[in-house]
């Protein structure tokens, strides 16, 4: 897998695709290395507490949950009074 990424490196520094990766917005590198980092962590549940795979999938699917809500809360509560987005519905307070 470290010779693929390797090669593609090599492959876009040639072809001087670099300057399209300017293009991303911060906003989805931060996103990706999130999820990333989330899938790091998920993944060692089972050694860190020497559990089965169906238990640490249980434990995910909890801790996403938790952290959607409290996305989605912490956007309703500071972002959403201060803007006006539609397609978004404001939660009654």
């Amino acid at each position: 897998m470290t010779i693929v990424a390797s090669v593609l490196m090599l492959v876009f520094c040639v072809l001087t695709l670099g300057r399209y990766a300017a293009k991303v917005p911060t906003s989805v590198v931060a996103g990706f290395s999130a999820g990333i980092g989330y899938i790091m962590i998920v993944s060692q549940l089972n050694v860190i507490f020497g559990v089965g795979v169906l238990i640490v999938n249980a434990v995910a699917a909890v801790l996403a949950g938790c952290a959607i809500y409290a996305l989605e809360f912490l956007y309703q509560r500071y972002v959403a009074p201060e803007t006006s987005m539609p397609g978004i519905a404001r939660v009654a307070e």
